[in-house]
């Protein structure tokens, strides 16, 4: 896997190449790190890549955030929701992705923030 590619978690513990923001991908590769190297301490999920059981690289990976879509976020196994979804339990419909910023008080046309402070960014989300 490549910074950028997405990704979908796989049932055996793996990860499969997904296309970015289809329904089944939930994770875009932000950053690969060398072997057992820590990812940003705000990445969503770290993935340990191995050959032959010896770990390669650690693929730091955030949700594959869509403006205009709609993620359900399940801590640990986030998936993408048809937004018309209204009253699902812990969805949210992505407003707009700010960069530069940790302030959520600067997602004016939603209702919350999901920031990540080490990158300096944040998804404003509106509640289902």
């Amino acid at each position: 896997m490549n910074v950028g590619d997405c990704v979908r978690l796989a049932g055996s513990g793996g990860i499969e190449k997904s296309s970015c923001g289809g329904t089944g991908a939930t994770y875009k590769v932000v950053e690969k790190a060398p072997a057992n190297s820590p990812c940003p301490s705000d990445a969503d999920h770290t993935y340990n890549d191995t050959l032959q059981g010896a770990a390669q690289a650690a693929l730091c990976m955030d949700i594959d955030w869509v403006v205009g879509g709609c993620m359900e976020l399940i801590p640990g196994s986030p998936k993408r929701l048809d937004c018309a979804a209204h009253g699902t339990p812990n969805g949210v419909r992505v407003v707009e992705i700010k960069q530069g910023t940790v302030d959520v008080n600067s997602c004016a046309a939603s209702d919350s923030g999901i920031v990540y402070g080490q990158r300096h960014f944040i998804v404003c989300v509106a509640r289902l």
